[in-house]
């Protein structure tokens, strides 16, 4: 027993500093939980003992539990016992989401009953007691401020309210059975003083990554580690912003500790909100700022130290296999003949195709057992699991399983899911399958699965809901503690989507003679472009025609970065933020912006039934991204649920940012192209292209014009670098469709061509360019033609040297001579024709053995 003891210390090690156990749950009143509670009392957490079952199969925790107050039941002891599920023993732990995991030091209200497996004491042989509504039927105590908390509640004054509200509802004068515990006041002594801490924003329990995990707190008056010394967090669990988990200052996450300062590993538990510094006689301050926590990861302690749980190679194959029950023993519904199966699957695509968990289906099983095995079950809750029915207010259970390996690295060995049946579990719920929106009195199944594997990946709680942290009503993040009924998120957000990134990417560890020897092979993945705000809006403007993706199957959202819900829909009312993109644009002239829908598909198909349901669009006149939840508002709106042209949005001004935002109406998922169009967008090149001809180079281009565009100039280069201007088009010339132009003065070789586009606002914008190369010895061309006085002959040859030019009238007899130098590929050479009468002449062009090279015809006009 005394190994059992010690193991079972190790576990609550793990829980003071770094387990975290999700609750995906829905609240439950405190009338419900007076009504089904035999006893409730109020009491110390002093001691914990972990213990196997019968079978060997599951590990129990029974918490020894000093009882200060009587508010039901005719307890006389002055100790009880409370089993909780999860526990470690040697280098085995198990995990419960969702439940229950109390702390050494805990002091609280416990709403008690019998325990319904009659699972009994390892120390005494009596009957354990369980917490009706597991977490919910814990208020535990801040008791330096005096608040109570547990999921959904605050009370905000212990001895005025709580203990008042118990006495009324449950028709009892309170009990006092130990006069000596009292709720401590304020006090006035000197109290430690928080003036800063770094960094602001932590991920929880990641000790791999020390630079976003460690905390450090400065101040002063932190006096030295012992006695009631410690820090403490707000609790991923309860979901409120009060302190209330405690990490001791002989923890072994504290990594120094000092009159001024103190170095810690912030814990898986920790969550979003207000944390306090404790010194060692029970004096405490309360930090002013919050801390946020964008992510958490399960750890454990092996040996005293604190790890990350690594994902395995636990199949052979590269991951973890997941299967379906199938049987109806003990009271079970069939979960793969259900279509509950199908939002599961639905919930496993999401995590393989985001992050690229590695986690196949491997078909049925009819096993119910909740074990430490191969089998990775999702099943309903029934009696044959080995645990007690789902408590009321828990909608769904992850056990995950850590094996140590002999103080080696921690290994996630298996998982199991339970989900609450109505026929077994206590409570009542009502669950949708999807994929349509839940309604008011409905809890979405999908979401619950996806929090669910979440936790089976290791994800941890956080504390971001949809009350208290942003200005709006929007839906909470999907590791938070809590489902609503009419809420739907299907989609990861940027904290978990970041956190099972974190986790799936292979660590490369050695684990010697371990159960598994290699790590999980993460899928390949691909993030979503644009899934974020750009960091950069476009410095020219937008072509028409442009063809954006949007993936909002795979696509996430972030508070931190998007647009109040409000202002998605112009109308000051919308639907939560789930999956979002973005894309920024520019103007060239003022006008109109043109949008059109193409290949719109849904992702599951078959969704026309579903109402609400689409895609939202809003357009924001921004040069840069706002911050998140306090976008300005859009200057349009849009809606729509399949292909085609959207109504166009006017107004807009020239030469000017913008920013489209769209997201899933209801956690919409869907896949489309949009094509942008409109007069405030400038010319779009369609096509250019060159062909060689003997005495020219043409050059051919399409294009999509708008009145914005004030000019092309076509540009030229030998090298591919240096372009020079050979023609500029302007007014009716650029307004054709299709058009063409001629180089009469082609270059032997390369020759590189480029359209500038301009604008009537001086923007500028260029073509692709092309190459043109010509096998041509020598060419030659003349400019101007006709000629008044002096005309330019352009020689383009690899061979240079001496040439002669020769200009003979139409009898054929020479009127005029040059020699000239050639001493670069392209020479243009001036020939002066002002002593020749007007006419029509041919000049010939020989080089220095007097061979005839090229011919050409002038006229000369006087």
């Amino acid at each position: 027993m005394k190994r059992i003891l010690t193991c079972c210390f190790a576990f609550l090690l793990l829980s003071n500093a770094n387990q975290v156990l999700a609750n995906a749950l829905y609240p439950v009143s405190l009338e419900e939980k007076i009504t089904y509670s035999t006893n409730i009392v109020e009491g110390k957490v002093v001691s914990q003992t972990c213990f196997w079952n019968a079978n060997h199969t599951f590990i129990f925790t029974s918490n020894k539990i000093k009882v200060y107050k009587i508010f039901k039941g005719g307890i006389t002891a002055d100790y009880i016992e409370v089993l909780t599920q999860g526990g470690t023993i040697g280098d085995l732990t198990i995990e419960a989401s969702d439940l229950l995991s109390l702390q050494i030091g805990n002091i609280g209200v416990f709403f008690l009953y019998p325990n319904v497996l009659n699972l009994k004491s390892p120390i005494t042989g009596e009957v354990l007691m369980d917490v009706y509504s597991s977490s919910q039927g814990c208020f535990v105590y801040n008791y330096n401020n005096s608040k109570a908390l547990a999921p959904f509640v605050t009370y905000n004054d212990i001895t005025g309210r709580l203990y008042s509200e118990l006495s009324i509802k449950t028709g009892n004068a309170m009990i006092i059975k130990d006069p000596s515990f009292t709720i401590n006041s304020n006090s006035t002594e000197a109290t430690p003083v928080i003036s800063s801490f770094s960094p602001m924003t932590v991920n929880a329990g990641a000790s791999l990554d020390p630079t976003t995990n460690v905390l450090a707190i400065n101040g002063s008056s932190f006096g030295t580690p012992g006695g009631s010394a410690a820090v403490l967090f707000s609790d991923g669990n309860t979901g409120g912003i009060s302190p209330s988990f405690v990490v001791n200052s002989t923890d072994n996450q504290i990594i120094s500790w000092t009159e001024t300062q103190i170095k810690l590993r912030v814990p898986t538990r920790a969550a979003t909100g207000y944390f306090a510094v404790r010194e060692s006689s029970g004096l405490s301050t309360q930090s002013t700022d919050f801390l946020n926590v964008f992510y958490s990861i399960l750890s454990n302690t092996l040996s005293g130290v604190t790890k990350e749980a690594n994902l395995m190679n636990q199949n052979g194959t590269g991951g973890y296999t997941v299967y379906f029950s199938n049987s109806t023993n003990g009271g079970a519904l069939d979960f793969d003949a259900s279509d509950a199966k199908f939002t599961a699957q639905r919930a496993l695509q999401t995590w393989r195709e985001t992050v690229g968990m590695n986690w196949p289906e491997g078909g049925t099983t009819a096993s119910q057992n909740i074990a430490n095995n191969l089998e990775n079950i999702i099943m309903y809750d029934n009696t044959n699991t080995g645990v007690s029915p789902l408590s009321s207010g828990v909608l769904a259970v992850c056990y995950s399983y850590f094996n140590g390996c002999s103080g080696q690295e921690l290994q996630k060995t298996a998982f199991d899911i339970i989900v609450r049946n109505a026929g077994v579990s206590q409570g009542s719920a009502n669950f949708t399958t999807g994929p349509c929106y839940p309604s008011s009195s409905q809890i979405d199944l999908e979401t619950v699965m996806l929090h669910e594997l979440g936790h089976a990946l290791n994800l941890g709680h956080i504390n971001d809901g949809t009350q208290g942290v942003y200005p709006n009503n929007n839906v909470g993040k999907l590791m938070h503690y809590a489902v609503s009924n009419g809420v739907k998120r299907v989609s990861p957000d940027a904290s978990c989507y970041r956190g099972a990134i974190y986790v799936c990417a292979p660590q490369g560890n050695s684990y010697g003679s371990c159960l598994y020897t290699t790590e999980m092979t993460q899928l390949s993945y691909s993030p979503v472009v644009n899934d974020e705000c750009p960091t950069t809006f476009p410095s020219s403007s937008t072509n028409i025609g442009t063809v954006v993706n949007f993936d909002l199957v795979k696509a996430t959202s972030n508070m931190a970065g998007d647009p109040q819900y409000q202002d998605l829909q112009c109308t000051g009312q919308g639907t939560s933020v789930t999956n979002t993109q973005f894309y920024a644009l520019k103007t060239n002239t003022s006008g109109t912006l043109s949008l059109t829908v193409s290949g719109y598909t849904t992702t599951p198909g078959g969704l026309n039934p579903c109402n609400p349901k689409g895609i939202e669009l809003a357009l924001y006149k921004v040069s840069s991204c706002p911050q998140g939840q306090n976008f300005p508002s859009p200057v349009a709106c849009r809606t729509f649920i399949t292909n085609g042209a959207l109504s166009d949005i006017t107004g807009l001004l020239a030469n000017t940012e913008y920013l489209l935002v769209a997201d899933g109406i209801s956690n919409t998922k869907a896949t489309f192209n949009l094509t942008l169009n409109g007069s405030a967008l400038p010319i779009k090149l369609t096509s250019f292209r060159g062909e060689v001809f003997a005495n020219r180079n043409q050059l051919f281009w399409t294009a999509e014009i708008t009145p914005g565009t004030e000019k092309i100039i076509i540009e030229k280069s030998i090298d591919g670098t240096r372009f020079e201007n050979i023609a500029v088009l302007s007014d009716d010339e650029i307004l054709k469709p299709s058009n063409s132009f001629n180089d009469f003065r082609p270059s032997t070789g390369n020759n590189y061509y480029r359209l500038q586009l301009v604008s009537n606002t001086g923007e500028k914008e260029y073509s692709n360019t092309i190459l043109l190369r010509r096998n041509d010895k020598f060419l030659f061309s003349i400019n101007p033609n006709p000629v008044k006085d002096v005309a330019n002959i352009q020689i383009s040859t690899e061979a240079t040297g001496e040439y002669g030019i020769e200009v003979y009238n139409m009898l054929g007899k020479q009127v005029a001579r040059k020699n000239v130098l050639v001493n670069t590929t392209n020479s243009s050479i001036p020939f002066s024709l002002s002593n020749v009468s007007a006419g029509v002449y041919q000049i010939i062009v020989i080089d220095k053995s007097g061979n005839k090279l090229a011919n050409q015809s002038i006229v000369v006009q006087h």
